[in-house]
């Protein structure tokens, strides 16, 4: 999966590795179509795509992809035997930091041949996903999907904190209007109630798109995502088994990860502890 950033004009740059079984790249034989479609899977767009040696782009209009939410992309080429090929991508608020960012936190970063920008991009989605994971917020805006059955109760939890919006929702697969969505009374700790009296019916299945995440990240959680990155970037030389280090002055414990969504980096979790929401729910 890729993130990328939602903006407001201009086209989004989309793209799939081409290979064949064996993992060779393969040029697909034009032309090639991508075909998008939202979480719900609904189809939103439908184009024409580039094709080079191991790779398939396009440019799809920002229009097109309206809501933050994770797309499916399915490419087909033009072969007698057609080439299929999917990608997914999540459209965010923002990232955490961008790439030239991370290039300037350590020098290292700065060479192109060991560190190109793609291996870059994934570096900061794991630290992104990592580290939100261990704070128990985002701290951008993202979109979110659940479809789960109603409880007979008023109140339907989700699993985000830091809910500002539902995009829309259904129930038996039937949607709420626009009058009902504005009925419902969003709890930013992360429930949906619907005004008194009614309910998310027992049993049928609730689907619910909301978007959750806080406005802009704290300096402090920007650093701690770099130190993320870069450790996904250089991997230690040690066992992911190890949990001590000899060396020719004694023994040191290693900080490793651990219950309670802890990342292993007494710096990063001390981050993700201050600025964090992994408490209980009260509501």
């Amino acid at each position: 999966m890729e993130r990328i950033s939602f903006k407001t004009a201009g086209a989004y740059a989309l793209s799939v590795a081409t290979v064949d079984d064996a993992g060779a790249a393969v040029t697909a034989t034009a032309p090639v179509t991508i075909v998008v479609t939202d979480g719900a899977g609904t189809e939103v767009y439908s184009g024409s795509a580039t094709p080079a040696l191991g790779l398939c782009t396009a440019a799809v209009p920002v229009a097109e992809l309206a809501e933050l939410d994770t797309y499916t992309c399915e490419w087909t080429d033009d072969a007698d035997s057609p080439l299929q090929f999917a990608s997914t991508v999540e459209l965010c608020g923002a990232h955490l930091f961008e790439v030239a960012d991370l290039r300037a936190f350590d020098p290292a970063f700065a060479s192109l041949a060991k560190y190109p920008e793609a291996r870059m991009r994934q570096a900061r989605l794991s630290a992104e996903v990592r580290f939100e994971r261990a704070a128990g917020v985002a701290f951008v805006h993202r979109g979110r999907r659940v479809a789960v059955p109603g409880d007979g109760t008023f109140r339907f939890r989700l699993p985000d904190k830091a809910v500002y919006d539902v995009v829309s929702a259904s129930l038996d697969e039937v949607a709420l209007t626009a009058e009902e969505l504005a009925a419902l009374v969003i709890h930013e700790w992360g429930a949906l109630d619907r005004p008194e009296g009614i309910v998310w019916t027992a049993g049928k299945m609730v689907a619910v798109h909301y978007l959750h995440g806080l406005a802009y990240p704290p300096e402090p959680v920007v650093t701690a995502c770099k130190l993320l990155a870069r450790e996904t970037l250089m991997p230690s030389s040690l066992s992911a088994r190890a949990t001590v280090e000899a060396t020719e002055v004694g023994f040191f414990r290693l900080s490793i990860a651990g219950p309670g969504h802890s990342t292993g980096i007494p710096e990063v979790d001390e981050v993700a502890r201050e600025f964090g929401r992994n408490g209980p729910n009260i509501g």
